[in-house]
């Protein structure tokens, strides 16, 4: 608050952090902003802050949250690239977009700030023209980890957000193998424990099991040590691929 009375717009991580976008994390302790080039002011009393430089073009660059003048999401997932790797905007983009954020105000807003030479932009600009990023957006930030965790040469491109009609209605996988009849789901505390979650993904999986589905969870932790994950799943999808094949 003392930062934008003092004319700083909170940018950045911490813009990242205020707008509620996933992938990002800011240092501990460290508050980014941006003051107008030629107008900086002395914030060391509020400890560890990143001080950048930007220009002010438009209006639809600055939000307020909770009094708070921040970057607007658009302009926050410009400058991440500047300082985050491209997975973190890549998950900040899909969070946004879930929120609602107009992909035509972002890319709008990418190409008038677009320069010569190195800029956080380059990032963005990865990530939305992307050809692999074409179809339904995922879900969470698990989602796109698995999603990397099995992009292997022995394994089809999975499906995003694939529904399965059932008796009981659509029941909607995070990723699928539509030919195997497979599916994969990450498992994550937020969504998936507690008793009510998991009855519920215990009647989703008795439905899918009718026609003929088999259901692969993977958490966090099996995430970031996919070896064992990846070796059960290939040998389940070559089975089962050649099952229905010859079916």
């Amino acid at each position: 608050m003392v930062a934008s009375l003092a004319g700083a717009v909170i940018s950045h991580r911490s813009a990242a952090s205020l707008h509620g976008l996933d992938g990002v994390r800011s240092p501990r302790y460290l508050i980014e902003v941006c003051f107008e080039r030629g107008n900086h002011r002395d914030l060391s009393a509020l400890g560890t802050v990143s001080m950048h430089t930007w220009s002010f073009t438009s209006r639809d660059d600055i939000a307020v949250i909770d009094g708070i003048r921040v970057t607007s999401i658009a302009r926050t997932l410009v400058q991440l690239g500047a300082v985050c790797d491209i997975d973190a905007v890549e998950a900040a983009l899909d969070s946004a977009l879930r929120k609602g954020a107009s992909p035509r105000w972002i890319e709008s807003t990418w190409k008038r700030l677009r320069r010569t030479g190195p800029w956080g932009g380059d990032g963005l600009e990865a990530v939305m023209y992307d050809p692999s990023r074409s179809g339904v957006l995922s879900e969470s930030q698990l989602e796109l980890l698995v999603e990397r965790v099995i992009s292997d040469p022995a394994l089809p491109t999975p499906v995003r957000q694939f529904e399965v009609q059932t008796s009981d209605g659509p029941k909607r996988l995070d990723l699928a193998f539509p030919t195997a009849r497979l599916g994969i789901e990450g498992h994550s505390k937020q969504v998936h424990f507690g008793p009510a979650a998991e009855e519920a993904d215990n009647l989703r999986d008795i439905a899918l099991a009718a026609e003929g589905w088999e259901i692969l969870y993977i958490t966090w932790g099996m995430a970031h040590e996919p070896a064992f994950f990846l070796e059960s799943l290939k040998r389940t999808f070559k089975q089962r691929h050649q099952m229905y094949r010859a079916a």
